[in-house]
């Protein structure tokens, strides 16, 4: 009763062992040995060993055994054993792949360590999250004699992201996206955070997604910590909540790469 039906199994294989595992059930107590030799003495010779490896799923049984299962079954416990018809099981039987999956075990393993990597990136997002938080709680109102400078400051950061965005539109009208998107990437490295966040901003109410994407996206793998976190600020300031999950996912990417996630 405590044998375990292989992982790797196949869909067809998978439900045909279900199906026995529900019919060896209805034995009650009897063991495999005692199954054996019940079936042997009903004219169907077969070990424990085999009936171990038919309700793993290791070995698929004949039709025989099938049937021979299924009647004593019914002689344990009564007509449609596991509310099954003897019909149904041999239909399952005839459904079963005559081999086991040699690719399902490896793909369940890749899964597997994509899941993890998926985890240890939302878990150095999370930490980027923290530090953007905690840089927000940071952020105070300048002296009053600094107001004209920083309003001349964002002034200049402002036309110089139209500029940037300018830019890369007209390239992408001019029927040469992948010069647009080359511009960008040439741009990024100079790119203050607001800069940047202008950028994006500027892009997104255009309708260039896909520009917008790039920026964030090289930004974010590209820039130290400091500015990609800068960056999402900003971002956040302006309302732009997806781009700055796009900007923080981009730099936490990276970050596994750098490290050998």
């Amino acid at each position: 009763m405590g044998t375990r039906i292989r992982e790797d199994l196949p869909p067809g294989r998978l439900e045909l062992v279900r199906a026995l595992k529900k019919l060896y059930s209805c034995l009650g107590r009897c063991t495999q040995a005692g199954t054996a030799l019940r079936l042997t003495e009903k004219g169907h010779t077969v070990t424990k060993g085999q009936i171990s490896r038919y309700l793993n799923g290791n070995m698929l049984p004949n039709a025989k055994f099938v049937e021979a299962l299924y009647d004593l079954a019914v002689a344990t416990a009564g007509n449609n054993p596991g509310g099954m018809t003897r019909q149904q099981v041999l239909s399952l039987h005839g459904s079963a792949e005559p081999t086991r999956c040699g690719t399902c075990r490896q793909t369940r393993q890749r899964n597997r360590a994509l899941a993890k990597e998926n985890e240890e990136l939302k878990a150095a997002e999370a930490g980027l999250r923290a530090q953007l938080t905690t840089a927000q709680r940071r952020e105070t109102p300048l002296p009053v004699p600094r107001r004209e400078r920083d309003r001349q400051r964002r002034s200049s950061d402002v036309r110089a992201a139209r500029q940037i965005a300018k830019q890369a539109a007209s390239l992408q009208d001019a029927g040469d996206p992948g010069a647009a998107l080359a511009m960008l990437l040439d741009t990024v490295g100079t790119l203050t955070p607001v800069e940047g966040a202008m950028s994006a901003k500027i892009l997104r109410a255009e309708k260039r997604d896909q520009l917008a994407d790039t920026l964030l996206h090289v930004y974010g793998r590209e820039r130290r910590e400091g500015d990609v976190l800068w960056m999402a600020l900003k971002l956040h300031e302006q309302g732009l909540m997806n781009d700055v999950a796009v900007v923080l996912r981009a730099a936490t990417s990276q970050a596994g790469t750098d490290t050998g996630v």
